[in-house]
């Protein structure tokens, strides 16, 4: 799988930890892989070398999961959300 540019990169608990490229998309990545994606997108970041470059940047594409959406969305329905809740969404106290 190739990716056009990578995106930003969120922790299962919900802690957005990097952004790759240009792309709005969101990945995210489960949590005992944090420390390993974080070192790779260092790495694809600051590499001089094209092959370190590309071998990071697949470790990065196999070790996360596209969820669908842009990181605009993402930031509306989680705020939807929490506006919904702090509501209690017409439920009884």
């Amino acid at each position: 799988m190739v990716l056009d540019s990578l995106e930003y990169f969120y922790a299962a608990d919900g802690t957005l930890f990097g952004q790759y490229g240009g792309s709005e998309r969101i990945r995210t990545v489960d949590q005992d892989m944090v420390e390993t994606v974080n070192t790779c997108l260092e790495r694809a970041l600051t590499s001089e070398n094209t092959k370190d470059r590309v071998f990071n940047r697949k470790q990065i594409v196999d070790t996360s999961a596209d969820v669908g959406m842009i990181c605009i969305e993402f930031v509306v329905r989680g705020k939807l959300y929490a506006m919904r809740m702090s509501d209690n969404y017409g439920g009884e106290p």
